[in-house]
Parts: C-alpha cells; sequence; structure tokens
C-alpha cells in the first residue's frame, strides 16, 4: 500500500470517527451527562480512536511528509468551524480550540522526529491515550471540565503501564521496544538528540505550540 492509498484508509477513518461514530455516541452520553460532558467525552474517544490509532499506524509511512500534510489539513478542516461559527457541536466548544492544536502538534511531533519515529509515535500516544485519561477521569470525578491534580495520576498511570512498563519487562510489544527490551538508537547521536528535545516538551502539552515556536 503506498503513503497516499494508506492516508485515504486512515482520513476516511478520521472523518468516520469525528462525523458519524461520535455524533451518534452524543446521543447516549447527552442524555446521562449533558450536553457540555457528552462533548468532552467524545473528544476523548476522538483522541484514542483517531489521533492514538493513526500514531500506531505512522511507521508504515515511507515519509514523514504524507501524515504530516494529512494531520495539518485536519487542523485547517476543525478550525474552519469555529471560524464560521457552525460548529461540529457534538464534540466541539467555542470557548476550547484546543482539537486544532492537537492535531498541529500531531504532526510537528511526527515531521520533527521521522529520523526515529518512535520519539514522534510515543509522544502522540501520551497526548491521545494518556490525556484521554486524564479527562476522563476530571469528567466522572468533578462533573465538568476542570483542571485537577487526579487527572494528572492517570495520565501518568495509564501512559506509564502501557507505554514504559511493557518495554522494562522485556514485551515484543511494549513501547515499540524489540524483543527482551531492547531498544535500538540511531547510530548518530546528534540525529537522536535534535528530535527528542524539541519533541518531547510540545508532547507532554499539546497546547505549547508558542513554546515549541520559541525554540
Amino acid at each position: 500500500m503506498t503513503d497516499v492509498e494508506l492516508v485515504l484508509v486512515l482520513g476516511g477513518w478520521v472523518v468516520f470517527v469525528t462525523a458519524v461514530l461520535t455524533r451518534w455516541t452524543y446521543g447516549p452520553l447527552s442524555r446521562r451527562f449533558g450536553h457540555m460532558r457528552a462533548v468532552y467525552f467524545n473528544r476523548k474517544i476522538i483522541h484514542v480512536l483517531a489521533g492514538g490509532l493513526v500514531a500506531v499506524l505512522v511507521p508504515f509511512f515511507s515519509s514523514w511528509a504524507v501524515p504530516t500534510a494529512a494531520a495539518l489539513a485536519i487542523a485547517l478542516f476543525l478550525y474552519i468551524p469555529h471560524k464560521t461559527g457552525r460548529l461540529l457541536w457534538w464534540f466541539q466548544d467555542p470557548d476550547n480550540m484546543y482539537e486544532v492544536s492537537f492535531a498541529v502538534m500531531w504532526a510537528l511531533v511526527v515531521a520533527l522526529s521521522w529520523g526515529d519515529w518512535r520519539l514522534g509515535v510515543v509522544p502522540a500516544l501520551f497526548m491521545a491515550v494518556g490525556d484521554s485519561a486524564t479527562g476522563v477521569v476530571r469528567n466522572l470525578l468533578f462533573k465538568r471540565r476542570t483542571k485537577h491534580w487526579a487527572g494528572n495520576i492517570a495520565m501518568a498511570a495509564v501512559s506509564i503501564h502501557r507505554l514504559v512498563l511493557p518495554r522494562r519487562r522485556g514485551s515484543a510489544g511494549g513501547a515499540f521496544g524489540k524483543r527482551r527490551g531492547e531498544v535500538r538508537v540511531p547510530p548518530d547521536r546528534r540525529q537522536r538528540d535534535r528530535p527528542r528535545y524539541l519533541v518531547s516538551l510540545p508532547a507532554s502539552c499539546p497546547h505549547s505550540l508558542p513554546t515549541m515556536m520559541l525554540l
């Protein structure tokens, strides 16, 4: 499968998740939790099923250009409703454009880490899966969108358990490590160090694009 064919398949999946699946899940979620909490839950569903699943498949691309361009196109697709005022109401919040920031940071993380794709895929999964955990926990505990240390613990627990510990235990599927916990690194240390520092900061917080631009 070529890069173009793969991105068309994954793009179709992302459109299905954002335009069809979460519009359907909004109904039962809103009846149980109300509008804003349903929107918040839907945003986390998109994080995992769109951002997370696609991140896992990034290594199947032969170049960073296609997935990066596709993610930026998705960011534009998400920005236009905010600009025009015609929101995708089942997951977009007029006071919260972070889904646009998420797509932009996903694109930049993949592009800047292409020398060793794990430096991009793993942080992207931290954003997608870990941030979803913190959002769900806060939503269930406080019944509104808020910040709390309980969410930080949830994100740390999910990220460490699913992405860090498996590699240390020698799992073949862990954080994309080899069997018995071996992890290959690029032979050129300069190629390894540069994307690590540029990527890890914005990836740890998808809203830190201004900080990254300063770097």
